[in-house]
């Protein structure tokens, strides 16, 4: 990330024809029909034969005559201009230590004109037809099925299609008629049903109808799949979004969190292209410029729709400075970049992996402001979410992002950049975040929950979000609380008892039904000594050291609705858990840990999977661990913190810059003496006399100045 506000940065190329962006990477064609690429490349999305990162372009190697490109999550494909395929990085399928450093030949695939990349699947189009492949569990592969496709799939029932269109877990397709079918994910209604009982994934492509409150449909033009949102473009030369509008990528002229309707963006007139990124979308002008709206992510909005930082959300389209004659405009999961008349190219955005291209990746240090007198921190979130802090004096102080209430405020969505105390709440001796709520534990026993309750997860017995808190209904003599994504449990007398979301059986109670009231957790087999929870998992420790989970884990296709033991552990002290992996504590003080290791974040030197816990190497005398998305980190008696894993987020703390490779074994984080250790998704921070430190890449403002990767602490 750019320490300074910064406008756009130029990136060292010229006579580009192409530009597209990726997660955190970026592509671009040339006049000779090669293509080059820059940014992260953990998985060989850059196609350059290496998994090293590049902050400046790079050829694709053995790859000429190519029609198009596109750049997806972790995998770019190109059409050449015989219509058959290439594609390099991870496809979706099988584990991310499958990687395709180089173009290989997409088999099936002949007369392609138009190309999509999401998150973990891929489509082309080819005579009106579509075909997808990849990852299917939201059903975007628009087969009829959720099943993951190695080869391409046909799509069902569609026809007539003229371009395409994806960036997350949806696909959308426009016909040449100008009307659009959508399918896959819709939980945000980013496939356009409009409908709250329609927030359901559609395997199949559905009918969009463009409309709006007291205006006609027009014919549509072009159409751009955010992470969780779409926009058109209409004849007319308006844009139009709907789906996720947590952080105003919809533009939508009311504070909602899923936009049911499809709102015009206001202040934009002669749009002649679209791009949408992760939580932001961005407009070309008929006159050269560039607007965008949406979320300030790793300055995607600040730097670039104001040229300054402290915006987290633009919900009005803000015009791009020092950006003129644009020719074509791309946007990726944090980052913009605008190809200008003369072939150049200029980027603006997150630089966590170089992914502008401009040689350099900043650091910064971190600590947060106005917190202090702290005892015990604690994150939350699975992608991005809530940080709290408890002071002595019982209080609790809270930042970062959240919906429906979840930082103490009353509004649909909130984010706070610096650390501001829950109201009205003392007397606090514990704090668990989710994605959108958060729960306390009290000195007397009870619990105390606010925030979003879409899912039941306040346990009051409603599904009424609120911003105060409100006690969770038959919870008394509670020894220990924690929270996933969208649910909690509390540990009391040895029992577990869970609320919440039980889409994924994360309530361990036997169903997949939600709860807004604590149901017991069956089968434990024994008093639980420590839980643990994280995204849609939940794991106990039982007395006899023994460990049992329940939920569902990256990957996995069914859910454990009950706990089902974890074989090879039996001396288990505590027990940290996240949607790829696990680590326990065991009474010897050493970490050990199992499930995904494509980034090396079970910390036994290898990226071999475990589906049975290895000790992580170098670390003793542990008294703390936590899970991140692909990183770990653990707290050792003597203070010292120490991390392995991923570190495209810098979520290691190393002090080496411009080191962004993954560690398959522990590295120490440069803080003194940590009293308490928190993980975040691709962060962590770390209590020291009574002030929290933090480093990583953070979203949603959980550092005070959003979006930047720190070296150290």
């Amino acid at each position: 990330m750019l320490v300074a506000p910064v406008r756009a940065q130029d990136v060292p190329l010229t006579h580009t024809t192409e530009i597209t962006v990726g997660g955190l990477h970026a592509c671009a064609r040339l006049e000779d029909r090669s293509v080059v690429c820059w940014g992260a490349n953990d998985v060989g999305q850059l196609g350059d034969g290496t998994t090293i990162d590049r902050s400046v372009p790079v050829p694709v190697i053995g790859l000429r005559d190519v029609a198009l490109v596109r750049a997806g999550g972790s995998q770019t494909c190109a059409a050449l201009r015989d219509g058959t395929v290439r594609c390099w990085g991870w496809d979706g399928i099988g584990e991310t230590t499958r990687t395709r450093t180089a173009p290989s030949v997409v088999s099936g695939l002949a007369g392609v004109t138009d190309l999509a990349v999401g998150r973990a699947h891929a489509c082309a189009l080819a005579g009106g037809s579509v075909r997808c492949w990849g990852r299917g569990e939201y059903g975007q592969l628009g087969d009829g099925t959720t099943n993951d496709r190695a080869a391409p799939t046909t799509v069902s029932g569609l026809v007539r299609a003229a371009s395409l269109t994806t960036r997350g877990d949806h696909t959308c397709a426009r016909l040449d008629d100008g009307s659009v079918r959508c399918w896959g994910s819709n939980f945000r209604n980013q496939i356009g049903l409009g409908r709250g009982d329609r927030l359901v994934p559609e395997v199949q492509p559905t009918y969009v109808f463009v409309e709006v409150r007291r205006s006609a449909p027009w014919r549509v033009v072009q159409i751009a799949a955010g992470s969780e949102h779409t926009c058109a473009l209409t004849t007319d030369g308006a844009v139009w979004c709907w789906g996720g509008d947590f952080n105003g990528q919809c533009a939508s002229e009311e504070s909602v969190v899923i936009s049911s309707f499809t709102w015009r963006v206001a202040g934009l007139r002669d749009v002649v292209e679209l791009s949408a990124g992760g939580d932001h979308s961005c407009a070309r002008t008929r006159a050269g410029e560039v607007w965008c709206w949406g979320y300030a992510l790793a300055g995607a909005l600040d730097d670039l729709g104001r040229g300054r930082r402290g915006e987290v959300s633009q919900t009005r389209a803000t015009r791009v400075p020092g950006i003129s004659g644009a020719a074509q405009i791309a946007s990726g999961g944090t980052s913009a970049c605008a190809r200008i008349g003369d072939g150049t190219v200029r980027c603006w955005g997150s630089n966590r992996s170089g992914e502008l291209g401009v040689g350099d990746v900043a650091p910064v240090t971190s600590v947060m402001p106005r917190l202090r007198g702290v005892t015990t921190i604690a994150a939350g979130g699975q992608t991005t979410g809530i940080h709290c802090g408890v002071r002595r004096d019982g209080t609790v102080a809270c930042w970062g992002t959240a919906l429906d209430g979840g930082l103490g405020v009353e509004s649909a969505r909130s984010a706070r950049l610096t650390p501001e105390t829950v109201p009205r709440l003392r007397e606090v001796v514990e704090v668990a975040p989710g994605a959108d709520h958060v729960c306390a534990r009290m000195r007397n026993g009870s619990v105390r929950c606010w925030g979003s309750a879409r899912s039941g997860q306040l346990g009051d017995g409603t599904t009424r979000s609120r911003a105060s808190h409100a006690a969770v209904l038959g919870l008394a003599g509670v020894a220990q609380i924690a929270s996933g994504s969208h649910h909690s449990c509390a540990r009391i007398d040895g029992r577990v008892r869970c609320w919440g979301s039980g889409a994924s059986g994360e309530l361990g109670d036997g169903s997949l039904e939600n709860h807004t009231r604590p149901t017991e957790v069956r089968e434990l087999g024994g008093p639980v000594i420590h839980i643990a929870a994280n995204a849609g998992r939940s794991c106990a420790v039982r007395a006899d050291g023994r460990v049992l989970c329940w939920g569902r884990a990256a990957r996995e296709s069914a859910a454990d609705a009950t706990p089902v033991l974890v074989e090879g552990i039996a001396d288990a002290v505590t027990v940290s858990v996240n949607l790829e992996h696990a680590c326990v504590i065991g009474r010897d003080e050493r970490v050990r840990c199992w499930g995904s290791n494509q980034q090396g974040m079970l910390g036994d030197g290898t990226t071999d999977d475990r589906r049975t816990p290895v000790t992580v190497v170098g670390v003793e005398h542990a008294v703390e661990v936590g899970v991140g998305a692909q990183f770990a980190c653990a707290r050792q008696e003597d203070g010292r913190i120490l991390c392995w894993g991923s570190n495209a987020a810098k979520s290691l703390g190393t002090d080496v810059r411009g080191d962004f490779r993954p560690h398959a074994v522990p590295v120490q984080v440069a803080v003194p003496r940590a009293e308490d250790l928190a993980v975040g998704p691709d962060h962590a921070c770390a209590l020291v006399a009574s002030e929290v430190r933090c480093w990583g890449v953070y979203f949603s403002g959980q550092q005070r100045q959003s979006a930047r990767a720190v070296l150290a602490p």
